[in-house]
C-alpha cells in the first residue's frame, strides 16, 4: 500500500513539475502495488472465505496444456509483432487492402479482393496454423489424460 500510495504522490509531482517522461513507468508501478496488495491481503483465499487457491488450481494436465498452447502463442505471435512494429516505425508498411476498400477503390468481389482485404495472406495463415496447433494440443492432452486415467 505505501509503495503505491508513494508512486501515485510522485506521478502528481513529475506531472506538476511538467517532467512526463517517466509517468506511465510510475503510474505502472502503482497499479501493480495495489493489485499485489490485494492479493497478499487475500491469501490464501481466491474468494473468501471459502475458495483457496489451492482449490480453484486447475488439474495438472490442464495447466500443461495452457502453458504449450501459450508457448505456441508467443512462438507466432511476437515475431508478427515485432516485423510489424519494425515495419511501421521504417515506414515501410504500405498502404493495405483494406485502406484500398475503405477508400471505396476495390474491386469486384471475388478472389482478387478478398486478398486484398486479407493483405498477402500471412496474418490468415499463421492464425489457421495457431488454431490447428491448438486443436492437436487440445487432443493430445485429453488422449494423455485417457492414457493415464485409465491406471
Amino acid at each position: 500500500m505505501v509503495v503505491s500510495v508513494l508512486s501515485g504522490l510522485a506521478v502528481l509531482v513529475l506531472l506538476v513539475s511538467g517532467r512526463t517522461r517517466l509517468v506511465r513507468p510510475v503510474a505502472v508501478l502503482a497499479v501493480a502495488a495495489v493489485v499485489w496488495g490485494w492479493a497478499v491481503a487475500q491469501y490464501p483465499y481466491l474468494l473468501p472465505p471459502r475458495l483457496t487457491i489451492a482449490a480453484a488450481a486447475a488439474p495438472a494436465p490442464t495447466e500443461v496444456a495452457l502453458l504449450v498452447v501459450v508457448g505456441i502463442i508467443a512462438v507466432l505471435v511476437v515475431p508478427s509483432f515485432a516485423i510489424l512494429y519494425r515495419l511501421t516505425l521504417g515506414g515501410r508498411l504500405g498502404g493495405t487492402g483494406m485502406a484500398v476498400a475503405a477508400s471505396g477503390s476495390s474491386r469486384s468481389s471475388g478472389a482478387g479482393s478478398e486478398a486484398a482485404a486479407y493483405g498477402d495472406g500471412t496474418a490468415t495463415g499463421r492464425l489457421a496454423a495457431a488454431a490447428v496447433l491448438v486443436l492437436v494440443a487440445a487432443e493430445g492432452v485429453r488422449r494423455w489424460r485417457g492414457d493415464h486415467g485409465a491406471r
